[in-house]
């Protein structure tokens, strides 16, 4: 029963964080949405910011493929990275997250260090193929990408399909990748 409750919260933070943001998102109406007491939020996360981080975890999933495609050869390295990355903005088990972490990110200083620390602590530091300065270039090309066609859903990015934008962007990106 206990589980069910975390996990209900922790949906219901995910919604919320994707919806408003994490300024935007209140512990009343993460409780409002679970349909549970706000104590209750507060008794399994303590704080805004650990509830915000534990919904991170999804995130995980796609900090590991973007290791693992960097991890691959230099030829293809800016393709694999551009599918990784946004093909997680595409799949139903982390777009919901990763919407939440731009959008909070975007509107509060506090969850974007909660996302810088999450970002440098587990992929900045276990990767050694590209420079960080050079990466940090190629994450910021593959965040403006994901949140125009994402987020803000501009076209004709937003309609185009995910093979055609990874094909358009990888020289860019290759371009940055390089030394």
């Amino acid at each position: 029963m206990n589980a069910d409750r975390q996990t209900a919260i922790l949906e219901a933070a995910r919604q919320q964080f994707a919806r408003h943001g994490y300024a935007g998102s209140t512990i009343r109406s993460i409780a409002a949405e679970a349909d549970v007491d706000p104590a209750l939020v507060m008794h399994y996360f303590r704080t805004k910011d650990a509830l915000f981080a534990a919904t991170l975890d999804q995130a995980s999933a796609l900090i590991d493929g973007v290791a693992a495609a960097l991890e691959g050869p230099r030829d293809g390295l800016a393709e694999r990275l551009a599918r990784a990355y946004l093909g997680a903005w595409e799949a139903p088990q982390t777009s919901l997250t990763l919407l939440s972490v731009a959008r909070s990110a975007l509107s509060s200083p506090v969850a974007a260090q909660i996302v810088r620390q999450m970002l440098e602590g587990r992929l900045l530091a276990r990767q050694t193929t590209v420079r960080p300065e050079r990466l940090n270039l190629v994450g910021a090309q593959l965040f403006g990408i994901a949140t125009a066609r994402y987020v803000l859903r501009t076209e004709p990015l937003a309609s185009m399909t995910l093979d055609e934008v990874v094909v358009t962007i990888a020289p860019a990106l290759h371009a940055l990748l390089v030394d």
